[in-house]
């Protein structure tokens, strides 16, 4: 969505879907306020790729100049043309009945524009943070809120392409590793929290806070302050967010 519209919807429906004349299809949608939802309905052409329940998805889009680029588990699927201009990525809402696994969001606009990616209530992240987690962006915060509920989680906080600020939780050693690469891509200043300051707790929810201030990043939990890691880089804001659970 962006600035009070949303650009861009798809709703994706499965082998699961009890009526016959929706199951598998696909549509798209937009909305610019007071205008009327254009509805465009496509379907994964390769009966192996469509949409099935139980196997695993991947969704890929594209802005481009006049319209939106759409893969589903490789399968190019028709353009969808943009009805309005688009200024920049303001929020990502994602919902319904399936686990999600990997999230990548990446955008040209957004240091302008906060970004923010919910999951909804009936999603998970498998084996990594629980029901109700939140992601929010903005241009030098990153806040979550979750419930974590397996082994590990992870968050890598991009800018053209490299990564500077990467931090692995660690459930079963009770650590959580701050790092980033370098210019060639090598990790570099690995800095481990131990299990005597580990801020995390299985099944319990927190709220964390990634800051970047002045020459460093400022990591909260629970409003406490655990750790501080030098920024690698001058910070000149986010172009891309990773959350792996």
């Amino acid at each position: 969505a962006s600035n009070g519209t949303v650009p861009y919807g798809i709703v994706i429906r499965t082998d699961k879907d009890s009526d016959e004349k929706t199951k598998g299809k696909i549509w798209y949608t937009n909305y610019g306020g007071e205008e009327a939802a254009e509805i465009e309905e496509t379907e994964v052409e390769d009966e192996e790729e469509q949409p099935t329940a139980g196997k695993k998805l991947k969704l890929q889009i594209k802005v481009k100049s006049s319209k939106f680029k759409t893969k589903l588990n490789g399968e190019k699927l028709e353009k969808y043309p943009r009805a309005f201009d688009f200024d920049g990525l303001a929020r990502v809402i994602i919902k319904g009945g399936f686990e999600v696994t990997d999230v990548k969001i990446g955008s040209d606009e957004i240091d302008d524009e906060p970004l923010c990616l919910q999951l909804k209530e009936k999603q998970r992240i498998p084996q990594g943070l629980g029901r109700g987690n939140k992601l929010e962006i903005d241009e030098a915060k990153l806040k979550v809120k979750g419930i974590p509920s397996g082994k590990q989680f992870v968050i890598a906080w991009m800018h053209k392409g490299r990564c500077i600020y990467h931090l692995k939780v660690n459930f079963e050693t009770k650590t959580a590793t701050q790092r980033n690469r370098d210019e060639d891509g090598a990790w570099v200043n690995g800095d481990t929290i131990g299990e005597d300051d580990f801020p995390f707790e299985l099944g319990k929810k927190f709220k964390m806070k990634v800051k970047a201030e002045g020459d460093k990043f400022e990591l909260k939990v629970n409003k406490e302050l655990v750790a501080e890691y030098p920024l690698a880089i001058p910070f000149e804001g986010v172009s891309n967010i990773r959350l792996v659970g």
